[in-house]
């Protein structure tokens, strides 16, 4: 259970105008080692393939706020060599920064290692802050409405890595951070396993009427009228 802070402080901003005393309202730069993004292969001369060794995520392959590794691409190692600066680590926080999809967010983990990303795509290194915390905020209606507010509005919606940098970060001490985690965590698997006790009640229940209408039109089964 999350601990309820009994004092607030101030914090001059009208969109959260009260915080617990032990929170921090802090700039997304300052939480993190690095905000970058990758770049696109074919400007060094360069593609993806179907098969190799190295993953290159794409915008495409952030849906429902994880990595979908469907559809797969890779690049070679001496394309990776020559984009070294936007190779993944685990734990860090993608965001699409670029199209339709902008605003989508993921995190990387081990097993999709050695990634390496492109330019529609921006990576967050997460310091001092719980990696899950981070990608959770980066989902908030709050940092959505920035995401679109500041995103340069031409053919394609853009959003540039100096305006992400400013955002601000709800944070929490990093013991909060993972209680809070934890907690989304049980309520989201409580109410996707009601959602799926449903769904099946409801199959259930379609399965029924079809295999009685079944009957009836075999005449198994009479209809009785009263």
């Amino acid at each position: 259970m999350i601990a309820t802070a009994l004092l607030y402080k101030e914090t001059g901003f009208n969109w959260m105008p009260v915080i617990p005393e032990n929170w921090e309202l802090r700039r997304l730069k300052n939480v993190s080692k690095t905000i970058s993004k990758g770049t696109t292969p074919s400007t060094i001369g360069s593609e993806t393939a179907e098969e190799g060794t190295i993953i290159f995520l794409r915008a495409e392959n952030l849906y429902e706020n994880k990595i979908t590794l469907t559809p797969t691409f890779y690049i070679d190692q001496e394309t990776d060599q020559v984009l070294f600066r936007s190779r993944l680590e685990t734990n860090d926080v993608l965001l699409v920064i670029a199209g339709a999809t902008l605003g989508r967010t993921g995190i990387v983990t081990e097993e999709i290692l050695p990634a390496n990303t492109n330019q529609a795509v921006c990576f967050i290194r997460p310091d001092n802050i719980y990696p899950e915390f981070l990608r959770l905020w980066m989902q908030t209606n709050f940092i959505t409405a920035e995401i679109w507010l500041n995103a340069t509005q031409a053919a394609l919606p853009y959003l540039a890595i100096g305006k992400i940098a400013t955002f601000y970060i709800l944070y929490p001490p990093i013991a909060e951070q993972k209680q809070i985690v934890s907690h989304i965590k049980t309520e989201t698997t409580n109410k996707g396993t009601a959602i799926a006790k449903a769904e099946r009640e409801i199959e259930l229940i379609r399965e029924y009427k079809e295999a009685m209408i079944a009957e009836v039109v075999m005449g198994r089964r009479n209809i009785v009228k009263e």
